[in-house]
């Protein structure tokens, strides 16, 4: 399995390599007229991409969060409901 893990790996940093070379064509970027610069096209498809993926993870922060909250209830429901399952089931072996 790490053989397999290794030859995928190294043909994702090949296909990378290769669009990394194929892209250093220079790029002009302009921000509100304010800024323009000039970078490499696959450095800015690299930022373009980390900025994708930040904002995808904000946005999904909220819902990560509400959602621990709620298995975190859930589980101390289940321990409470577990001790008192518990604790009724020694009752009734007494009687």
């Amino acid at each position: 399995m790490k053989v397999v893990r290794l030859i995928v790996n190294l043909l994702i940093f090949i296909l990378l390599l290769v669009l990394a070379l194929d892209n250093i064509q220079t790029v002009t970027i302009n921000l509100y007229s304010l800024y323009t610069f000039q970078v490499p096209l696959i450095i800015a498809m690299v930022i373009f991409i980390l900025m994708g993926v930040i904002i995808g993870i904000l946005f999904n922060l909220g819902t990560n969060l509400k959602l621990r909250t709620q298995i975190y209830s859930l589980k101390r429901k289940l321990e409470k409901d577990e001790k008192s399952h518990k604790a009724k089931s020694e009752v009734d072996q007494v009687i």
